[in-house]
Order: C-alpha cells, then structure tokens, then sequence
C-alpha cells in the first residue's frame, strides 16, 4: 500500500501563471523546495553568462542535449538518494523526459499552473524580471519558445508537460484564491489514495 503522507509534487506551467507561487505555498506546508531552473542559473553563474531568459533556455538545452534529456531531473533524483520520507516539491519541468523521470524515480505527481495569456503578461511585467519580455510581441515569442514552438526534443516542451499534467490550477485570482487551489489539490490527493 502506498504512503499517502508523503507527498512529491513536480510542477509545470506557462510563463507568469504562478509555478513559483505554488511551490513557495507547499514550502510553507513543510515541502522541501527544488527547482530546476535554480540548477540551470547555477551553471549561468558558473560559466559567467548574463542571466537572461533566452541564456537559461540555451543553457538547459545544452545540457539536456550533452547528458541526456532528463539530466536535470536525474540531478533531483540523486540529490534525493533513497530519502522516502520528504515531501518534495520540484518547481519548473519544461520537458516531458523530466516529468518522466521524476514520476518513475520519486513517484512525483505532475502539477500544472496555468492562468489566462493576458493576466500571464501583466504579472510578467509587473515582476520586472532581467531578460523578461517588455512588449507584448516579445512575451508571445518567449511563451511559443517556452510551450515548444520550433524547440528540439531536448528543448523546452513545456506544452507536452501540460499534457501529462495529473492536476490542473488555475491561477486566475488572488493569493489566498490560489491557496485555497493547492490545498483542494492536496486533499483530493489524500482521498484518492485512501
């Protein structure tokens, strides 16, 4: 029988829908917080590259084409070793590899954050981010890179995670709107498992 007060949560999304939210919201709750986009800055870092959006896409590509698509999901698994008592956020799958393995390896459940395309461009220019789209034209490129529009298999696929997605949030309201999402999510996980 499965452990159902473990929890381990992998969270896809669109740009700006929330994804970070959510995972600060099940860190609150006691999730131990990883994201992949974090690894990926740290390679930037590293390599003394601007921290740009488009540096991190190419950044992650580069190493999902030289150590193997899920590489960055491995890393999370290894990190992990043999740990099957933390709950386990993992924030920013944008390949379908990834979702794969941390599903296999870490029995994640796939989580997806979406909210509508204008509300997503309006938080993106309001968090002000370096490297974030300023126009409206440049936000719908960067959302068609990051869904997988003329990305390679070990690219971005953030559409075909979307796909996979066991749970679907929408974060089209306030904070508390968004709270009130996780935990809903949270029980149904519970009672589904009883």
């Amino acid at each position: 029988m499965q452990d159902t007060t473990v929890k381990r949560i992998a969270i896809t999304g669109t740009i700006s829908s929330g994804k970070s939210q959510v995972a600060k919201i099940l860190t609150e709750l006691g999730f131990k917080h990883v994201s992949l986009s974090d690894m990926i800055r740290k390679v930037v870092k590293d390599k003394h590259l601007p921290e740009t959006r488009a540096t991190l896409i190419d950044t992650g590509n580069w190493m999902r084409k030289r150590d193997g698509i899920g590489i960055l999901a491995r890393m999370v698994s290894d990190q992990m070793g043999g740990d099957t008592e933390t709950n386990l956020v993992v924030e920013t799958i944008r390949n379908p590899a990834e979702a794969d393995i941390l599903k296999d390896r870490l029995g994640c459940e796939l989580w997806c954050v979406d909210a509508p395309l204008e509300l997503r461009f309006q938080r993106l220019v309001a968090r002000n981010r370096d490297g974030d789209a300023v126009t409206k034209e440049e936000f719908m490129k960067i959302n068609e890179r990051d869904l997988g529009k003329d990305e390679p298999v070990n690219g971005q696929q953030v559409g075909k995670c979307i796909q996979m997605a066991d749970v679907v949030i929408i974060n089209d309201g306030s904070e508390e709107e968004l709270r009130a999402k996780v935990m809903e999510a949270l029980q149904r996980r519970q009672d589904k498992h009883k």
